[in-house]
C-alpha cells in the first residue's frame, strides 16, 4: 500500500506523461506541416510523374517511348480561331480612294497535328519528331466574346478583299525580268512600225522601182546601156509633168530632143555624162552601208522622194548624196523627184494602212511570201488586243498587240498559241514569226535580225531593233526625234537624258550592275533604304543620285533620271501593269476566301512567269484546293525529355517529306549553307540537268549534282537551334541586313518553353508558332479553379517585329527590302503556371498580323496614329485545363497541401500519400487522446487527494 503522498505523485506524473506524448505527437504534425514535408512529398511525386510521362521508360523502367508518346501525343486536334479585315470599298480603292475596312470572322477552324517520332536519343535525354498540320474549318464551333456570348462560326468559304501581300515582292523581285519585258513591248512598238512601214512603204517603194526599171527597159535602156534612153524618158517625163515646153513630135531622137532642150533652157544634155552622173542616181547608187537607194531600187522610190519637195536646200542636198551636182542639178532633181514620187504614189505609197486599205493582202503576200484571205488578214492586223498594227492600253502603257498575240507564245517555245490566236495554218504562221522575230531581233526563229536602213532617217548606221532601243532609251527615238513613252525622259525628267548607245548598252545589260540583271534588286534596295547594300567588310554608302552618277559613269542629271524611271515610273507604273497584264487581271489587292488566304492559292503572277505558284500564309499540309500539293517539307523538333528543361525545345529544321527530291536548303559543318553544285552536265542549258524522266510534270533529278540541294527521302537537314528563318544562315544570306530590319535579336530557341516551365516564379521565352521569341512578364499569384497558380502576361511589340523575312523566305537581301511586304506581328498572351506541375494551365492567345499602309520603303510605323498601318488577321487561341482535369489534379495535389491536406486522405493519389495521411491522423488522434487522458488524470488525482484529506481530517477530528 502506497504513502497517500506518493499516490498523487504517481497520478500526476502519468498525467504529465500522457499530456507531454500527446503534444510531441501533435507538434511532430504541426512541424511536419510547416516544415512542407508532405508538401514536399507531394511536389517529389508530381515532378517525378512529370518526368516519367516524358522519359520514354514505362513502370518496369524498359525503354518503350510509345508509353509516354502515345496515339493521343501523335494525333491530337485543337481550335483556332481567325478573324480578316475586309476592304468593303474596292472599286473606290482602284479609282484611288482610301479603303473602308469590316473586321469579319470568327473563322474558326479544327487543327489536326501529326507527330512522328524520328529518333528518341536516352542518353541525351532528347526526342527529335516532325510535325504538321491539317486545317479544317469547323461549322459546329462557337467563339466566346468578352461578353461570354457564343458567336458561331462563319464560313471558311467567305471572301476577303485585302492588299495582295505578294505583290511589293513581285514587283521588287521581277524587276531585272520586267525590264527586260518592258524591252520586249518597246521592240514590238519598233516591229510594229517596222510593219506598217513596209506595208505603207517598202512594198510600194518597191513596187515602183521595178516598174520604173521596166520602164526604162521598155526604152532600149538598162544598166548596161548608153543611157540615151534614159534621157529621153527623163526629158519626156519633163516635158509631160511641167507643160508644153516641148512638143514631141518636134524631135525624132535624142540629138534632136537636146538641141531644143538646149535652145529652151540653155542645158545641153549632150554634155550629160551618163555614168557618172545619170546612172548612179537611177540603177546602182548606195549608201556607206551599201543600202541601195537608187529610183529602181527597192527603196530608191521612197527615199528619194521622201526627202522632199526641191528646194534651195533639199536639191543640193540629194544631188551631193547622188552625185548630180552642178549645172543639171535643177532640173534633174526636178525630174527624179517627181518621176519617183509619181511612181511611188501610183502604188499608193505613203498612205495610212486601215482595214479599208484596197489591196492590203497583195501587200502582205509580197512582203511575207505566202497570201492569206481577206478576213484572216483583217484579223491579223487590225484585232483590237493581238492586231501586229493594233495596242491596247494597261495602266496607261500602251501595249502593242504583237506582243501578246505573238512574241510571248514565240518566247515559250510555241507556234499552237499563234496558230490559235490568228486561226492561221503552221506554215502561215512559221513564215511570220520569222518576219516580225526578225524585226525584233530575238533570233528564236529567225537568224539575223534585220535591220532598218538608218539613212531612211539620217542615221550614219542602219538600226537594229537593239539600236533602236538602245538610243531610244536614254536619248531621243532615232525614228522620230521625239522621246519614247518607255524611256528615261519621261514626265518631269523630259530632256534629263542624254545618254549615247553604249551608255544606254551599260546600263542595261552589264552582268554585275545592269538592271536587267538581278541588280535590279539591289537598286530598289538602295531607292527604298536610302544605302547600298553591304560591301564584302560590311560598309554602305548612301544612296543618292551622286552614288548613281558614280556607279554608271553618267551625269548627275541622268542619274535623276535613271532613279525616277526605276522607281517613279517602272517600279509605280510599268510593273503593276506587266504584272496585271502577263497573270490576266491580278492587281494590288486580291479578293478571295478565308480558306485560301489562310491555307493555300495559286498565284497567278508566279504562274505567268513560270514559278512556282502555291502560296500560304499558315503551314497546312498541302496547299488549299491544290488537290494534294505540299507546302514543303515537314519541320522537325529536337524537345528535351528530362532534366529540369524538361519539355523545352532544343532545335527545329525540316525533313525531306514532299518527295521531290530537293531540300530547302542544308548546312555545312560550320552551320552556314552549303554550296550547292551547278553543272550543265547534259549541255541542254539547265544548271543541275533537273528534267522530267517520267513524264509525271515534275522535275526529276537524274544524278547527284542535281542542283539546289539534293535530298535522300526522309533526310533531315538544316536542324538549328535558332528559329528557323533567324538562323545565322539566314542572317548571312540577307547580307546581315535581317535582325536590324526584323528589330529584335532574340532568335534562340534553347529554353523556350514548352508545356512545363523550369522556374514558375521567373520571366521564360516562348515560341510563338515561329514568328517570334517573347518573353513573359511574372504577373503575380492567382487561382484558376480552385488551383493556385503564378500568372504570366506576354505583350508582344509589333513595332519590334517585322516579319517579312519570315512570310518571302526568299533567303536573300530581298527579305529586308524596307516595305516590300510591310506586316508585323504583335501578340497578347495571358498564361497560368501551376507551379507545383510547372504546367501551364491556362493560355488565351491573341496574335495580330498588322499591315504598314504606306508603301514600299516606308518603315518604323507609329501603331498609335491609327494611320500609319492596320490589322488584316487576328489569330485568337485559348486552352485551359479542363473541369475534369481540374478536378483530378485538385484530388491529386491541391487538396492533399497544407496543414490540413491529410485530411483528403490522399485523395485520388492514395498509395503513400494516404498511408501518411493516416498515420497523420493516427498521430492526432493518439496526441488528442493522450493530452485528454493526461487531463483527466490530473483531475482524477486531485479528487482523490481531496477525499483522502477529508478523510484525514475526519479522523483526526474524531
Amino acid at each position: 500500500m502506497y504513502p497517500l503522498g506518493a499516490m498523487g505523485e504517481i497520478v500526476d506524473k502519468k498525467a504529465n506523461i500522457a499530456i507531454g506524448i500527446g503534444s510531441i505527437l501533435l507538434l511532430v504534425n504541426i512541424g511536419l506541416a510547416v516544415t512542407g514535408f508532405v508538401d514536399g512529398q507531394i511536389q517529389s511525386g508530381v515532378n517525378e510523374q512529370v518526368l516519367q510521362g516524358n522519359d520514354g521508360l514505362d513502370e518496369s523502367g524498359n525503354q518503350n517511348y510509345s508509353i509516354d508518346y502515345d496515339d493521343d501525343w501523335l494525333v491530337s486536334t485543337s481550335e483556332r480561331t481567325y478573324f480578316a479585315n475586309s476592304i468593303t470599298n474596292l472599286e473606290d480603292v482602284l479609282d484611288g480612294n482610301d479603303p473602308i475596312h469590316e473586321m469579319m470572322g470568327p473563322f474558326i477552324y479544327e487543327v489536326t497535328t501529326t507527330r512522328e517520332i524520328l529518333d528518341f536519343d536516352y542518353d541525351l535525354q532528347t526526342i527529335t519528331y516532325s510535325e504538321y498540320d491539317v486545317f479544317e474549318w469547323c461549322e459546329n464551333c462557337t467563339w466566346i466574346n468578352e461578353q461570354d456570348e457564343p458567336i458561331n462560326s462563319v464560313s471558311g468559304n467567305t471572301n476577303i478583299t485585302q492588299v495582295n501581300i505578294l505583290w511589293n515582292t513581285q514587283r521588287i523581285g521581277g524587276m531585272n525580268t520586267g525590264i527586260e519585258f518592258g524591252e520586249i513591248f518597246a521592240k514590238g512598238m519598233f516591229t510594229m512600225e517596222m510593219i506598217r512601214f513596209d506595208l505603207e512603204n517598202r512594198i510600194p517603194s518597191s513596187q515602183a522601182g521595178v516598174s520604173l526599171d521596166e520602164l526604162m527597159r521598155s526604152q532600149g535602156g538598162g544598166k548596161f546601156g548608153t543611157g540615151d534612153a534614159e534621157k529621153m524618158i527623163l526629158a519626156t517625163h519633163f516635158s509631160e509633168q511641167f507643160g508644153d515646153l516641148y512638143d514631141e513630135d518636134s524631135f525624132s531622137n535624142f540629138d534632136s530632143f537636146s538641141a531644143i532642150t538646149e535652145n529652151r533652157t540653155g542645158i545641153d544634155l549632150s554634155d550629160l555624162d551618163y555614168n557618172s552622173v545619170l546612172k548612179p542616181a537611177i540603177y546602182n547608187k548606195k549608201d556607206s552601208n551599201g543600202v541601195c537607194i537608187a529610183i529602181t531600187c527597192e527603196l530608191g522610190p521612197f527615199f528619194f522622194s521622201n526627202m522632199g519637195e526641191p528646194n534651195s536646200i533639199v536639191t543640193g542636198q540629194r544631188a551631193d548624196l547622188y552625185g548630180y551636182s552642178g549645172d543639171y542639178e535643177e532640173y534633174l532633181d526636178w525630174i527624179l523627184y517627181d518621176l519617183a514620187k509619181s511612181e511611188f504614189l501610183s502604188f499608193d505609197g505613203g498612205i495610212e494602212i486601215t482595214n479599208q486599205t484596197e489591196g492590203l493582202s497583195d501587200r502582205y503576200a509580197q512582203l511575207i511570201g505566202r497570201p492569206i484571205d481577206e478576213d484572216k488578214l483583217m484579223n491579223l492586223f487590225f484585232n483590237e488586243s493581238i492586231g501586229l498594227l493594233t495596242t491596247f492600253d494597261v495602266s496607261g502603257i500602251a501595249i502593242p498587240g504583237l506582243v501578246l498575240g505573238l512574241l510571248i507564245p514565240l518566247q515559250s517555245g510555241s507556234l499552237i498559241s499563234p496558230m490559235e490566236n490568228y486561226s492561221l495554218s503552221f506554215p502561215d504562221v512559221l513564215v511570220l514569226a520569222q518576219y516580225v522575230e526578225g524585226w525584233v531581233g530575238t533570233e528564236i526563229l529567225t537568224s539575223p535580225a534585220y535591220e532598218f536602213e538608218g539613212i531612211l532617217v539620217g542615221q550614219a548606221n542602219d538600226l537594229s531593233a537593239d539600236d533602236w532601243w538602245h538610243q531610244a532609251f536614254g536619248g531621243k527615238d532615232p525614228l522620230t526625234g521625239n522621246y519614247i513613252d518607255i524611256g528615261l525622259n519621261i514626265g518631269d525628267y523630259a530632256g534629263m537624258s542624254n545618254l549615247n548607245a553604249q551608255e544606254a548598252n551599260y546600263i542595261l545589260n552589264d552582268p554585275q550592275i545592269g538592271i536587267k540583271s538581278s541588280f535590279a534588286a539591289s537598286f530598289m534596295y538602295g531607292e527604298f533604304s536610302g544605302y547600298s547594300l553591304p560591301d564584302d567588310e560590311g560598309n554602305q554608302d548612301i544612296w543618292d543620285d551622286e552614288k548613281v552618277s558614280n556607279l554608271y559613269g553618267i551625269t548627275i542629271d541622268e542619274a535623276k533620271a535613271l532613279r525616277g524611271w526605276m522607281t517613279d515610273f517602272y517600279y509605280e507604273v510599268v510593273m503593276p501593269a506587266l504584272l496585271t497584264f502577263q497573270s490576266g487581271g491580278t492587281t494590288a489587292y486580291t479578293t478571295q476566301p478565308v480558306n485560301n488566304w489562310l491555307y493555300g492559292w495559286s498565284d497567278a503572277v508566279n504562274e505567268a512567269f513560270n514559278r512556282f505558284p502555291w502560296v500560304k500564309l499558315e503551314t497546312n499540309d498541302t496547299y488549299f484546293g491544290s488537290g494534294g500539293i505540299s507546302t514543303g517539307d515537314r519541320s522537325v523538333y529536337v524537345v528535351s525529355t528530362g532534366g529540369d528543361n524538361v519539355g523545352q525545345q532544343l532545335a527545329q529544321g525540316y525533313i525531306n517529306s514532299d518527295g521531290d527530291g530537293y531540300c530547302d536548303f542544308k548546312l555545312d559543318e560550320n552551320n552556314t549553307l552549303a554550296e550547292m553544285i551547278n553543272e550543265d552536265l547534259d549541255g541542254d542549258g539547265l544548271l543541275g540537268d533537273n528534267e522530267d524522266l517520267d513524264g509525271d510534270g515534275i522535275l526529276d533529278i537524274d544524278n547527284e549534282t542535281a542542283g539546289l540541294y539534293a535530298c535522300a527521302p526522309g533526310e533531315i537537314y538544316g536542324i538549328t537551334e535558332f528559329l528557323p528563318w533567324r538562323a545565322p544562315h539566314k542572317e548571312a544570306a540577307t547580307m546581315n541586313l535581317l535582325s536590324n530590319h526584323v528589330g529584335n535579336t532574340l532568335t534562340s530557341l534553347e529554353g523556350t518553353v514548352g508545356s512545363y516551365v523550369e522556374n514558375p516564379d521567373e520571366s521564360f521565352d516562348l515560341n510563338l508558332i515561329g514568328y517570334a521569341i517573347a518573353k513573359s512578364e511574372v504577373v503575380g499569384d492567382t487561382t484558376y479553379k480552385n488551383i493556385d497558380m503564378i500568372q504570366h502576361r506576354i505583350n508582344l511589340d509589333p513595332a519590334s517585329n517585322q516579319i517579312q523575312g519570315k512570310l518571302t523566305s526568299t533567303g536573300t537581301f530581298v527579305d529586308a527590302i524596307p516595305g516590300a511586304l510591310p506586316v508585323y506581328l504583335g501578340a497578347d498572351l495571358d498564361l497560368k503556371v501551376e507551379p507545383i506541375s510547372t504546367a501551364i494551365m491556362y493560355g488565351d492567345v491573341e496574335v495580330t498580323f498588322y499591315l504598314d499602309t504606306r508603301g514600299a520603303g516606308a518603315m518604323n510605323p507609329d501603331f498609335t496614329n491609327g494611320e500609319d498601318v492596320i490589322p488584316v488577321f487576328e489569330i485568337h487561341t485559348f486552352t485551359e485545363i479542363s473541369d475534369d482535369q481540374a478536378s483530378d489534379f485538385r484530388d491529386a495535389v491541391t487538396d492533399n497541401l497544407g496543414p490540413m491536406g491529410w485530411s483528403n486522405f490522399g485523395g485520388s493519389v492514395g498509395g503513400s500519400l494516404t498511408l501518411i495521411s493516416i498515420v497523420t491522423l493516427v498521430f492526432y488522434v493518439l496526441g488528442i487522446g493522450s493530452m485528454l487522458y493526461g487531463v483527466i488524470l490530473k483531475r482524477n488525482g486531485q479528487s482523490k487527494d481531496d477525499i483522502v484529506i477529508d478523510e484525514v481530517s475526519t479522523s483526526e477530528s474524531e
